[in-house]
């Protein structure tokens, strides 16, 4: 049986990003061996768009459950779930209006000094289409081992015990 330590090494060195369809796979299947190697039944589910469950034990009958996202976020602004009902819906509701901000300012600038003021609205809107998408589908975060990882590492520690 695999010590705590070793599969934090792995998570750390080996996995330390699981953005692409191919890294998450590749940690799909290290985390199958792991679970496995432990004793558990696993079996991987899968949904519409790459998205893929481990499931280790038996949940129906589990009076607990426990679960971590493997995944890594993308680079940025990520949208904070505070408990506080106002705040989880004022916070991401800010963030889309600072980034309209600033691609109106990027939008209007440029085009106020080419004198181009036909091209401000289509600039505007692919600067929004571009941030939406950095948002979501950016490159990773490299620094997740306060993210995903924690959760993982925590949920094979209690597996293991």
């Amino acid at each position: 049986m695999e010590k705590i330590e070793t599969m934090r090494k792995q998570l750390l060195d080996v996995f330390p990003i699981r953005k692409t369809a191919a890294q998450k796979q590749a940690f799909r299947e290290w985390l199958t061996r792991s679970l496995r190697k432990m004793g558990y039944p696993v079996e991987v589910e899968t949904y519409g768009m790459g998205t893929n469950n481990v499931i280790a034990g038996r949940p129906e009958p589990a009076e607990l459950v426990f679960t971590a996202h493997y995944d890594t976020g993308p680079r940025g602004i990520g949208f904070v779930s505070p408990t506080n009902l106002l705040l989880s819906v004022l916070i991401p509701v800010a963030t889309v209006l600072l980034m309209a901000a600033a691609a109106f300012v990027l939008s209007v600038l440029p085009t106020f000094l080419m004198d181009a003021p036909g091209a401000t609205v289509p600039l505007f809107v692919a600067l929004m289409f571009f941030g939406l998408w950095m948002m979501v589908r950016g490159p990773a975060n490299p620094n997740n081992a306060n993210s995903n990882t924690s959760g993982v590492l925590a949920v094979l520690s209690i597996a293991q015990a």
